[in-house]
């Protein structure tokens, strides 16, 4: 087994086309996977890692909750524009998106809240809840620097 890396017993049997070995499967997940980690209780840290805008709503943020929790209708502040809106929706993303009524510690989910301007959601940074604010945004947020790629292909292609 040392092209996966492990030992020959830690390798289960799984087969989705009959279906067996998948109740194991799903059993041993729950126990060989760690919880995420963060407080559930604390205060509002979510960290935005995407964002798309929609013609309709707005920019939609994807975000991971760090710590604390984030309800629909709650305000929250965008802490590197320093920026509040008011969550008009929050979800988690499947092949849809699923509105929920809250998103907490260790769940990825969207927010949508009517932005219109893309510079004011940036990818890095910190949502919090203007009712119970973090201290301080999570770290290693740095403004991205736009770029432009070019590729230059040759019209005559013999002399390659």
């Amino acid at each position: 087994m040392n092209l996966l890396g492990c030992e020959y017993e830690d390798v289960l049997r799984v087969s989705g086309k009959t279906g067996e070995g998948v109740h194991e499967l799903l059993e041993q997940i729950v126990e060989r996977i760690p919880a995420p980690k963060g407080n559930p209780d604390g205060p509002l840290q979510a960290l935005i890692f995407d964002s798309v805008f929609n013609p309709f709503r707005g920019i939609e943020a994807y975000f991971k909750v760090v710590n604390g929790s984030i309800k629909k209708g709650e305000k929250v502040k965008f802490m590197a524009t320093d920026k509040t809106y008011e969550a008009d929706e929050v979800g988690t993303l499947k092949l849809k998106q699923a509105p929920k009524k809250e998103i907490t510690c260790g769940d990825v989910g969207y927010i949508i809240s009517g932005i219109k301007d893309a510079r004011e959601v940036k990818v890095g940074d910190t949502i919090t809840s203007v009712e119970k604010p973090a201290d301080a945004p999570i770290e290693g947020f740095e403004e991205v620097k736009p770029m432009v790629f070019r590729g230059d292909l040759s019209c005559r292609v013999r002399r390659f």
